[in-house]
């Protein structure tokens, strides 16, 4: 899913950068996943995916712009 996302805002992105993207904002994805599931689901589904859509919205993309201008 994050994969997606990250080449949906640039094709072009180092292989290195695109998989630490999907490293780290999977990882969170699934970590609020488990946390929800575990308290058995009491925030409704809409609430857990407006949380998580404000948190990424334009987070990837900025990662990625930023990162154009620096070596890795």
């Amino acid at each position: 899913m994050v994969q997606s996302v990250v080449v949906t805002i640039d094709d072009d992105v180092t292989p290195l950068l695109a998989q630490d993207l999907v490293d780290f904002y999977g990882s969170a994805i699934a970590s609020q996943i488990i946390k929800w599931l575990l308290t058995d689901c009491d925030t409704p589904k809409d609430i857990l995916v407006s949380r998580a859509t404000a948190i990424l919205d334009g987070t990837i993309e900025f990662i990625i712009n930023k990162n154009k201008h620096t070596s890795n």
